[in-house]
């Protein structure tokens, strides 16, 4: 497996529980305001870095910055990054994603994400 062909260094992506809002008058949900601002850093952020698009099965490595001894789950962390990677047309669709992994790293502040081809 290719796992490092392309890397990218986002800012840390918000949980999942703070990703979407509810009006619960209409039962509709929709991009919470922290989530907006984190997609707009996150483009800015993707602007000064070279872009690669993958077509086809991916594996992606997401090491995110942890800087507090809070109790944090690293899996909420994942599903915001897997969207906006193909919101920017860097994976096909997250469901193209063959293997995934995450983990807190303490000596960085952001995110930093790794992309490479799955093998056939």
């Amino acid at each position: 497996m290719n796992h490092e062909k392309y890397k990218i260094v986002l800012p840390k992506p918000p949980s999942v529980n703070a990703l979407y809002s509810t009006d619960w008058r209409t039962k509709r949900r929709f991009k919470s305001p922290k989530y907006k601002a984190w997609l707009a850093e996150a483009e800015v952020a993707l602007c000064t870095q070279k872009r690669q698009e993958f077509k086809g099965e991916v594996i992606v490595k997401i090491s995110v910055g942890k800087q507090n001894k809070r109790r944090e789950d690293i899996s909420n962390r994942i599903k915001g990054v897997e969207d906006f990677l193909v919101s920017q047309g860097i994976i096909e669709d997250d469901s193209k994603v063959m293997y995934i992994s995450a983990w807190w790293e303490k000596t960085i502040s952001g995110c930093v994400v790794s992309i490479g081809q799955a093998d056939e």
